[in-house]
């Protein structure tokens, strides 16, 4: 991961020392782990999100080969946990993918895929997308687009 200093961003105190904490979207698409610790994180819109199961994880990804082994995990700010229920969805007669979500503030969010290449840079298993009826879809609050950090460096 790249070094921190230097970077803008909200300080904390732990364990008596500094630690900043700072959005990081140039590793969006990215899963990371810590050495030691259990919990895998995916980033996106610059924040980590915990995966809290094994269940979540296996609902969205194929395989543990891409994971990130970094100590600086804790200094990504950290967003809403993908918690049980999240899940890749599309909806009937449709090739669109949406990341399904719960935000902080309880509400369900689909977080649409724009690209391929971004569905692959995040590592997402397409063959665990679930077609769901598009009138659901449609009812679904709307969250910011899933761009991966490469797939955003290829548009510009």
């Amino acid at each position: 991961m790249a070094d921190l200093e230097g970077v803008g961003g909200e300080a904390s105190v732990d364990g008596g020392a500094a630690a900043l904490i700072v959005d990081r979207p140039d590793l969006d698409g990215l899963r990371l782990i810590q050495e030691g610790q259990p919990d895998v994180w995916l980033v996106f819109h610059g924040q980590r999100h915990r995966i809290v199961s094994t269940t979540v994880y296996d609902t969205l990804f194929g395989e543990v080969t891409r994971l990130v082994n970094t100590p600086d995990v804790e200094h990504v700010t950290r967003g809403p946990d993908l918690a049980e229920g999240a899940c890749l969805i599309r909806p009937d007669g449709d090739l669109v993918i949406y990341l399904l979500t719960r935000g902080a503030d309880g509400a369900v969010r689909k977080h649409f895929i724009p690209t391929y290449e971004s569905l692959v840079d995040f590592g997402f298993d397409e063959t665990k997308v679930r077609q769901v009826p598009s009138l659901l879809v449609e009812g679904l609050t709307a969250g910011a687009d899933l761009v991966s950090a490469a797939d955003r460096a290829k548009l510009r």
